[in-house]
């Protein structure tokens, strides 16, 4: 039948509730909830390489809230970073040159986002309870999103405290103390070793590359002394070496009956940790009364220059000494220093360090909020101090769960003809040919 034209082919009633009906069970059915199914891969697919915006956000990935809240640098302010210096021995704040080093990097990284990072500068006296109330003051700035600290060991074991409780990041650039990054420690970190890491490269030196086999470890009360004691006596023992003991002893030590102890404990080894007067006093006394085996000091005996003053006596002994670490970076950047600053000081590198990778951190999770405040994540900050990938003058960063950086290791010393050098290792001991079963102890 032909349609004039304005006439409309109408469907009949039935025909179209047929129409509905075979659609709607499509859509519920298998066939369309897989079909369905597809549709919803392919433009997630497409999103993905393409990169074409989803409606309604679909296949974004939404920031999880920062476990410890926020620094919320308020809008038309400017971050900062603090510098703490120690002026308690009347010494310049500048005599380190850790101030400069901090200046330095905060001219090169200094923007976050579009600000500008402002340099505070603290003094501190060494008093361990105006420390910490400094930092109290500190935290509660809203424009501080770090500290980097020259101070005493009493100022910045009582300062960090604060820094925990309130999540700021926290670097020190000179303390060795094993209590400043003990286990549990969140937001501090340290540039330099950690006196324990002496310990255990000390059990592996003496163990490994000179065989020693029975330790005694004495100390005069140091501090560190059970923390390097506890590191050496693990990694002696996992090298099936033993520790016989550990002593505290004194310049009025009963040495006779100290010798007469070691010949019984039939020792090898004496591991002296502590100050130089006392560790020469022991060695004086031990080789008059026929002590014929290894003697090695920690750091603290080897930097005081009362050890020294044993003389002749020190020929043969060992030292574990924690020299500063400077990385493949630090010729030129000492060049370009001393052009602006003069001398390199024993802090700059450090200094500039701890700065550089503290303002990197901050500007990777720097974010500015509708109200025009800059917002930075405080847990997200410390991740990325802990991950950055940063190459600097002393070295890797890389500071592992406790805050120390994993990659500083004490070096082991040798006093030969008068004076003190870098340990070698004895030639190992050939294997003849005809013994099959033999090996290299």
């Amino acid at each position: 039948m032909t349609l004039k034209r304005g006439e409309r082919r109408r469907r009949p009633r039935t025909e179209t509730i047929e129409i509905g009906a075979r659609a709607l069970q499509f859509v519920t059915g298998w066939e369309g909830i897989i079909s369905l199914g597809v549709l919803v891969v392919l433009a997630v697919l497409a999103q993905g390489i393409l990169k074409l915006p989803m409606p309604f956000g679909i296949g974004e990935k939404q920031p999880l809230p920062d476990a410890w809240g926020y620094l919320a640098v308020p809008r038309g302010t400017t971050p900062k970073i603090v510098f703490v210096g120690d002026v308690s021995n009347g010494a310049k704040m500048e005599a380190s040159g850790a101030k400069q080093g901090v200046e330095i990097a905060v001219k090169e990284f200094g923007k976050i986002l579009n600000a500008t990072v402002e340099l505070q500068v603290v003094e501190d006296a060494c008093k361990g309870e105006e420390a910490a109330t400094k930092a109290r003051e500190l935290a509660g700035d809203p424009r501080v999103i770090g500290v980097v600290s020259q101070a005493c060991d009493a100022s910045v074991e009582a300062a960090r405290l604060v820094y925990e409780e309130k999540h700021l990041s926290y670097l020190a650039i000179a303390d060795t103390k094993p209590e400043i990054t003990t286990q549990g420690a969140m937001v501090t970190f340290r540039m330099r070793a950690n006196e324990r890491v002496q310990g255990r490269n000390a059990a592996l030196f003496m163990r490994q590359n000179v065989s020693t086999q029975r330790a005694l470890l004495l100390h005069d009360g140091n501090p560190s002394a059970q923390a390097i004691a506890d590191a050496f006596r693990t990694q002696y023992r996992a090298m099936r070496g033993e520790v016989r003991d550990l002593r505290q002893v004194s310049l009025t030590e009963n040495f006779d009956a100290l010798y007469q102890d070691i010949k019984t404990l039939d020792v090898d080894l004496i591991f002296f940790m502590g100050g130089g007067r006392t560790a020469a006093e022991a060695l004086k006394a031990l080789l008059q009364r026929g002590y014929d085996g290894k003697f090695l000091v920690s750091d603290s005996a080897y930097a005081d220059a009362s050890f020294n003053t044993v003389g002749r006596d020190l020929e043969g002994s060992y030292a574990t000494v924690l020299q500063p670490a400077r990385g493949d970076r630090f010729a030129s950047w000492k060049e370009a220093y001393e052009k602006d600053y003069g001398p390199v000081g024993p802090l700059s590198p450090e200094g500039y360090d701890a700065a550089a990778v503290l303002l990197q951190a901050a500007a990777l999770v720097a974010k500015v909020e509708s109200d025009g405040a800059t917002k930075l994540g405080r847990q997200g900050m410390v991740g990325n101090i802990r991950s950055v990938p940063y190459r600097g003058v002393t070295g890797v960063m890389a500071f592992d769960g406790n805050g120390d950086r994993g990659t500083l290791v004490a070096t082991v010393m040798k006093f030969e003809d008068g004076q003190f050098k870098p340990a070698a290792a004895p030639a190992p001991t050939p294997v003849p040919a005809t013994d099959p079963t033999a090996s290299t102890p």
